[in-house]
Order: C-alpha cells, then structure tokens, then sequence
C-alpha cells in the first residue's frame, strides 16, 4: 500500500502528488509527494520527460522538485512510480460516504 494513502475518494495519485496532498499518515512517512520515486511528464512543448531517481541515477531533478505541488503548471502526469509498504494483516479499510451535514 502507498507510504501516504489519500483519504477522499477523489484524490488521485497524480493530484496527491501536483497538489501536495496531507494525510493522517503524514505523521510518520512525510506529505504525499515525499514517497514518490520518479515520473513521466508531458510537457507543453509535447515532450514526454522521466523525472526523479531511476537506476540509482536522478534525471530532471530541478522539474522533479519543481512539480511538487505545481497543481498541473508545468505539465500532466502520466506515470508515476511510489514507495510502498507491506499492508499488514490488521489493515482495515472502511469508505463511509456523507452527502449532507445536518446542523
């Protein structure tokens, strides 16, 4: 399972990533974007660019910190490679869905 699992249904990876998600799992492995390896851009230009650390070599390091939190300005992401954990056996997960608050 990911270092930093994202806790509403909409969250995905790429915006988890772009948009610098917080999650109760942030205490102990960092903010979401800190468990990401590499990834592939597309940039404006319609260049596809790796970013991050693969095969012990970083590639793009200013454009890998630079996306961190870029919400989507310096390009899409297609693919993205995390850290994960072991989900342990003990490891539950309930989704509970709200449509309204009353007050």
């Amino acid at each position: 399972m990911p270092l930093v699992v994202p806790e509403l249904e909409g969250i995905t990876v790429g915006g988890g990533f772009q948009g610098l998600a917080g999650e109760s799992t942030c205490f102990r492995n960092g903010l979401f974007d800190e468990s990401v390896l590499w990834f592939d851009l597309l940039l404006p230009s319609g260049e596809v660019v790796r970013c991050g650390e693969v095969d012990g070599q970083m590639q793009n390091e200013e454009l890998f910190f630079a996306s961190r939190g870029s919400f989507g300005s310096l390009g899409i992401l297609l693919l993205m490679a995390l850290k994960l954990e072991e989900a342990k056996s003990h490891v539950h997960l309930r989704y509970t869905p709200v449509l309204c608050v009353d007050t």
